[in-house]
């Protein structure tokens, strides 16, 4: 997944991971494998950037379940979904919230 997320991106591999260092992105474990979550691929590095800055902490397994559950917040959509529906600012409104819920608006 990091190979199709370089090349949607225009990134090496080195470079999204010194991304995830910043906590600009974030990717999972599977085994020996470190994956990025599919999503990201629809959207523009920028996007993902600034929601992923709001929404703080190491908890990649949190912030992967952000990305894609269906949120009241955003009328029942995905964040993807909310980002194709020109919602980018209701996402980082519901992105701060939720890591100020789990005590992470630091």
């Amino acid at each position: 997944m990091s190979k199709q997320l370089g090349r949607a991106w225009g990134l090496s591999s080195a470079a999204l991971a010194k991304a995830c260092e910043r906590q600009v992105l974030f990717r999972l474990k599977v085994g020996k494998f470190w994956l990025y979550p599919a999503v990201f691929l629809r959207l523009s590095p920028d996007k993902v950037h600034r929601i992923n800055r709001v929404l703080k902490g190491n908890d990649t397994v949190g912030k992967f379940i952000f990305w894609h559950r269906t949120h009241e917040g955003l009328g029942g959509r995905d964040v993807s979904q909310a980002l194709r529906d020109g919602m980018f600012d209701r996402v980082l409104e519901l992105a701060s919230g939720w890591s100020e819920e789990r005590g992470l608006d630091l």
